[in-house]
């Protein structure tokens, strides 16, 4: 790889071969995965960089570009996306792994209008899963003020869920494909995990299926409405209102939505949208 890194062009791409212009974009994906393996962040950056210049309307890719192309340069291939999208959870979990060392938040203000909006809805549950907890700011909190209550937290970084106490309980996976049997959960909780999801409904549906029938699945994000107000990654995704409502009306009732505070505003901006539903 330190060979290939030496190939690799300002724009992010790699030649196919040697002495040829042309881009293999699977070759490219794969060279993004394994950057982002090593914790060579920034090679693997401009890989997907390059990648996200040439992805088609459609979503896909061909199998190659530029001059002289030869691998299916005029047609769409499944593996091709298939190998961007590994790289992409990569590059979310290898930014989560290197954030960990630095400083992440732990606590929260007693102040916080995510946690109050939390804590209102999660009144009565006693087994209960953070997904995608991070150092476990939120379960410290609730523990802080129910010893008796069952928290689970769950994050796709490992270094994150070191910074967590043994008496909550921690897996490491990914929002899509969550380590628990259904209806596992009174309540699950998601706060400012799924705008880092590749494939945020699909996430929801997972949320929701870990959570008994009767039980609370209940989502805090930020508001696409307030898109530039706040430095976010490249991949992060935030959301509006009534789409999340539909992606949790698939498979729950009761569904609605409400601007919340956050940090240091304890009053709703609209920046925070704190979205709640009760599982079928």
């Amino acid at each position: 790889m330190d060979r290939v890194e030496k190939l690799q062009r300002p724009d992010g791409s790699v030649p196919a071969y040697p002495g040829v212009d042309w881009v293999c974009t699977t070759g490219v994906a794969q060279y993004a995965v394994i950057w982002y393996k090593l914790g060579r962040r920034a090679a693997g950056d401009r890989a997907m960089d390059c990648l996200m210049r040439r992805q088609n309307r459609s979503g896909g890719f061909f199998g190659s570009y530029g001059r002289g192309a030869e691998y299916f340069p005029d047609k769409e291939i499944s593996w091709a996306v298939k190998f961007f999208l590994d790289a992409s959870w990569w590059r979310v979990r290898s930014a989560f792994e290197a954030e960990a060392a630095k400083d992440y938040p732990e606590h929260l203000s007693p102040d916080d209008g995510r946690l109050a909006g939390l804590v209102h809805e999660l009144a009565g549950t006693r087994r209960i899963l953070d997904a995608g907890c991070g150092k476990g700011r939120y379960l410290k909190a609730l523990q802080a003020r129910d010893s008796g209550l069952e928290l689970w937290g769950v994050d796709v970084s490992v270094e994150m869920l070191h910074h967590i106490s043994p008496e909550i309980r921690t897996r490491r996976a990914e929002l899509v494909n969550l380590p628990f049997p259904d209806s596992h959960f009174d309540a699950v909780y998601c706060i400012e995990a799924l705008e880092h999801a590749l494939l945020p409904e699909q996430s929801i549906r997972e949320l929701c299926r870990v959570v008994r029938p009767g039980g609370k699945v209940i989502l805090i994000d930020k508001n696409e409405r307030f898109r530039g107000a706040m430095r976010r990654a490249p991949w992060e995704q935030w959301f509006d209102r009534e789409t999340v409502e539909a992606w949790l009306g698939n498979w729950c009732g009761e569904v609605g939505s409400r601007f919340i505070g956050y940090d240091g505003h304890p009053d709703p901006t609209g920046l925070f949208i704190l979205w709640r539903g009760i599982r079928r």
